[in-house]
């Protein structure tokens, strides 16, 4: 702590400055581990209770449900209460008293959902609901006891402050979940992260950096990790499943409509996106960032040659950048009907021609006609020849 910087309190999120410290009684400019006394500017008196915390940075967490690891009382070395021995495990609706850092909270133990499971080492998964949010991290340590007489349920890592939610609580599976609680309990900060990642399917940067820091013991002579990249980071089952479903949408695009020349961009961002609901829960915060990790999706298809791009419409590589050949050969006979000073309707011509929609709209796309109205239209040098009669007869006179 130093005097004078500026950190946040948790629960709440509040920006306090620190405007001294003391230490045995006296001022100091600098306090590092053991009893320390400081004095806060921005926060409320009720705020300033057991169990909060200032912290800077990512790590903290508040939180009102944990995903959690429980380690039956015996592991603990807990010589046994007065009261009756505990059910191992804990009953779905158990309710319990959580010790965790310094504070102190009423808790339900979840055991029925997803997250219920039994872990390979002994342990059990659960999720807590609190009475009220504490502040805590993952790697986080506790204890459950009962509030009367007192004797402990189970002991806990935290394992996620902010547990799958919607869609994404369906990809909890035993294997995910020890993945994360062996992870988490060794102190592997990339197998970690890549577990919660996995759990999840879908996470912004600001969740990967805080399991970085909350596992990056002080002292550590682990090499520093880089920072996560921007937008969101993907689990590799759902960037493989988003990559087959791009890929899938083109090739039903050319089986469904043959004389279209690609997918445009558009039509495939927005397939990609009702997919991604399928796989995984996007937090509103990471919202924005969605379009912008498809388009990577996408570049990197094109990069790797399993689509190509023809401005903004996807095709399959195998199949040619321009029409096939019937179309192509409907465009031009379309074109020569338009090539007149008074072409017939646009759809008349267009029937004559054989030429469906999707021809007219690759002539248009190529400059090829010239639509000035619904059914109005010309071969680009009737209409320019046009153009050209109309100004010359401007310059001398009103029209």
């Amino acid at each position: 702590l130093r005097s004078g910087e500026t950190l946040r309190l948790e629960p709440g999120g509040a920006e306090v400055r620190v405007r001294g410290l003391q230490v045995h009684h006296g001022p100091v400019q600098v306090a590092g581990s053991g009893r320390t006394a400081v004095n806060v500017a921005g926060a409320d008196l009720e705020q300033l209770a057991r169990g909060a915390v200032l912290t800077s940075g990512p790590g903290i967490d508040s939180t009102d449900r944990l995903l959690v690891a429980l380690a039956p009382p015996a592991t603990l070395g807990t010589p046994p209460g007065r009261g009756t021995a505990p059910v191992w495990p804990p009953r779905d609706g158990t309710s319990a008293r959580l010790h965790i850092g310094t504070a102190q909270v009423d808790v339900v133990v979840g055991r029925r959902g997803r997250e219920g499971v039994e872990l390979p080492d002994g342990r059990v998964g659960a999720v807590l609901r609190l009475a009220t949010p504490v502040a805590t991290f993952v790697g986080d340590r506790g204890v459950l006891r009962r509030s009367s007489p007192g004797d402990v349920v189970a002991g806990l890592v935290v394992l996620d402050p902010r547990p799958a939610q919607g869609i994404s609580r369906r990809r909890v599976t035993t294997e995910r979940l020890a993945a994360l609680a062996g992870a988490v309990t060794d102190g592997d900060i990339d197998a970690a992260a890549d577990a919660l990642v996995g759990l999840h399917g879908a996470l912004g940067p600001d969740r990967v950096a805080a399991v970085v820091a909350a596992l990056m013991r002080p002292g550590s002579d682990a090499p520093p990790r880089p920072a996560p990249r921007t937008g969101l980071v993907f689990a590799p089952d759902v960037r493989d499943a988003l990559e087959s479903a791009a890929l899938d949408a083109v090739a039903t695009l050319h089986r469904d409509h043959p004389l279209e020349t690609g997918l445009p961009l558009a039509t495939l961002r927005q397939l990609l996106r009702m997919a991604l609901r399928r796989l995984a829960t996007v937090r509103r915060e990471n919202a924005a960032a969605v379009d912008d990790v498809l388009a990577t999706v996408i570049d990197d298809l094109v990069a790797r040659r399993r689509l190509a791009r023809d401005g903004d419409r996807l095709r399959e590589p195998a199949r040619d950048a321009g029409p096939p050949p019937a179309l192509a050969a409907a465009m031009d006979r379309l074109e020569v009907l338009l090539d007149v000073p008074a072409p017939p309707d646009l759809a008349d011509a267009a029937r004559a021609a054989g030429c469906p929609p999707e021809g007219i709209r690759a002539l248009e796309a190529a400059g090829r006609i010239a639509r000035v109205a619904a059914d109005l239209a010309w071969a680009a040098p009737s209409f320019h020849r046009l153009a050209a009669t109309a100004l010359a007869l401007a310059r001398r006179g009103p029209l």
